[in-house]
């Protein structure tokens, strides 16, 4: 079992209801990233994703690589009785292009189970647009400096509303990361982005005198103090 992982919401901005949780390992090097199947595998031994509730998985260097990965997490899959309409797999920028092809492969073979996938890390790494081209993206991950740019600069929002104008476009959803402050959630909602992901939100049934928790712990989703399915509040 991977102790280290922790689940942080993803958040509808418009209605903020709580649509999933991406599996977060606290990482030291990209090579210490566990694989996706081995982070499914924990997640839902310990806390079944409920019907209504996705979860959001980072593909490693390993697994991008891999000819045998898809066969390994549609087995787990099968195993855990897990549907693939909840599942999304994030693949990342940094994702070497020599592996593209691999990654292309995998994605087909997966979607054909219902997986999705996520566009990580967009506009930081290789090339954006080849990666756009060549891979079945359903969503894009706009990093925090998208935002934080925008705040403060003309011409950094327009990059940010192109950004979110060609994801719809092409028929993807837009996850903005990183919302800490409520200038970036308010950026985030006039640009027109679907999901939100950040230290802003926090969940009802907390205290909301007590600073919030950026992230629900497998313990806590596992004896309840978290229900997998609520809505959310903006801690300001």
């Amino acid at each position: 079992m991977i102790k280290q992982i922790r689940l942080q919401p993803l958040v509808n901005l418009q209605s903020r209801v709580i649509l999933g949780y991406e599996a977060l390992y606290a990482k030291i090097t990209d090579e210490d990233y566990p694989s996706a199947v081995e982070i499914l595998k924990t997640v839902c031994e310990k806390a079944q994703i409920q019907h209504d509730t996705d979860l959001y998985i980072n593909m490693a260097k390993q697994d991008a690589s891999s000819s045998e990965f898809a066969d390994k997490f549609l087995e787990v899959m099968h195993m855990l009785n897990v549907k693939g309409s909840r599942i999304v797999l994030e693949i990342s920028e940094r994702t070497k292009p020599q592996a593209l092809q691999q990654v292309k492969k995998t994605a087909l073979q997966l979607k054909k189970y219902g997986v999705r996938f996520a566009l990580d890390d967009f506009g930081m790494h290789y090339s954006t647009y080849h990666y756009l081209s060549e891979l079945p993206i359903d969503i894009i991950k706009l990093d925090q400096h998208f935002v934080g740019k925008a705040v403060k600069n003309t011409k950094d929002c327009e990059i940010l509303r192109s950004a979110i104008s060609l994801a719809h476009r092409l028929g993807c959803k837009v996850v903005i990361e990183g919302i800490e402050k409520l200038g970036n959630l308010a950026t985030a909602l006039i640009e027109g982005a679907d999901i939100g992901q950040g230290y802003l939100f926090a969940y009802e049934n907390e205290v909301k005198h007590e600073i919030s928790k950026p992230f629900v712990s497998l313990q806590d989703w596992l004896i309840g103090v978290i229900p997998p399915q609520s809505a959310a509040y903006y801690r300001e």
